[in-house]
């Protein structure tokens, strides 16, 4: 049997920093299959974006929430416009990967 760290020691190790997208779950040896193609840099790329994408709309309500005039609350508008306009094409591209990934599972 192959020695593995403790989840202690990995987590020592920096397993589970702010952001890490890694989980627990149960490992056998001999009978968990191990995963393939676990890396994905154009997807961890769209996501990135998407959640940029989705904090900038946060802000932007939050500004949207906070204005005084009318002008101010057009303003807002058409910033959360060009945000999601910005975001529209990430998303679909990254939906389209999800369903790819969903079909070859």
């Amino acid at each position: 049997m192959t020695d593995y760290p403790t989840l202690e020691e990995a987590r020592a190790a920096g397993l589970f920093h702010c952001n890490c997208r890694h989980s627990i779950s149960l490992y056998q040896e001999g009978v968990t299959r191990p995963m393939e193609h676990t890396e994905d840099p154009r997807g961890y790329e769209l996501s990135q974006k998407l959640r940029y994408y989705r904090q900038a709309k946060v802000r932007e309500q939050r500004r949207r929430a906070a204005a005084f005039t009318p002008e101010a609350v057009e303003a807002s508008k058409r910033r959360m416009a060009a945000i999601n306009e910005k975001m529209r094409p990430v998303k679909a591209e990254l939906d389209a990967m999800m369903t790819i990934s969903k079909e070859e599972a």
